[in-house]
């Protein structure tokens, strides 16, 4: 028997993949707190989470007044906390970390550390202490991946636009 079957800290559903889903890998479910993530798949979840947000919180800011505005940026982003700490946690997983090394998210400088690390390291190639690797990516993973991105890119770049533009004085 190797190693990962006999782990007692194995999560059944990483135990039931081994068994023989896709030579030794598990399709990942988007709100699973166990299992693994790849780069492509974590950045897909984290940005459409965050683009969703952002819509929202920009729909509240051009729909309500401001009064009710920072209430409502105030609960997406309370929302957003626990995708973010799952997406995170199934990350480190996959690279063989344990999900406390998202405290160092609060800890300044190292947080930035932490953000490249998620985003551009690779996981481990096979199976792990967590599990075995999940499946590979689909089209649609790696659609949303660059569509979020592509999305947040543009927004950025908007906000950008409209902070100048009132900082010059163009908008009332």
């Amino acid at each position: 028997m190797n190693t990962i079957t006999q782990n007692p800290y194995l999560v059944a559903s990483a135990t039931s993949a081994l068994s023989g889903e896709l030579d030794g890998c598990y399709s990942p479910r988007l709100l699973e707190l166990h299992g693994r993530i790849g780069r492509l798949r974590y950045l897909a979840y984290i940005m459409a989470a965050g683009a969703v947000a952002g819509l929202i919180m920009l729909l509240a800011a051009y729909s309500l007044p401001s009064t009710l505005t920072i209430p409502v940026v105030a609960v997406v982003e309370f929302a957003m906390l626990p995708l973010a700490i799952i997406f995170g946690r199934r990350r480190l997983l996959d690279m063989d970390k344990s999900g406390w090394w998202l405290l160092l998210l609060i800890v300044p400088v190292l947080n930035l550390g932490l953000a490249i690390y998620l985003h551009f390291f690779p996981g481990s190639s096979g199976p792990n202490r967590f599990g075995p690797p999940a499946v590979p990516n689909t089209g649609l993973i790696i659609a949303a991946a660059i569509a979020a991105t592509l999305l947040a890119t543009i927004g950025t770049i908007a906000l950008f636009v409209l902070f100048s533009a009132f900082r010059l004085g163009l908008g009332h």
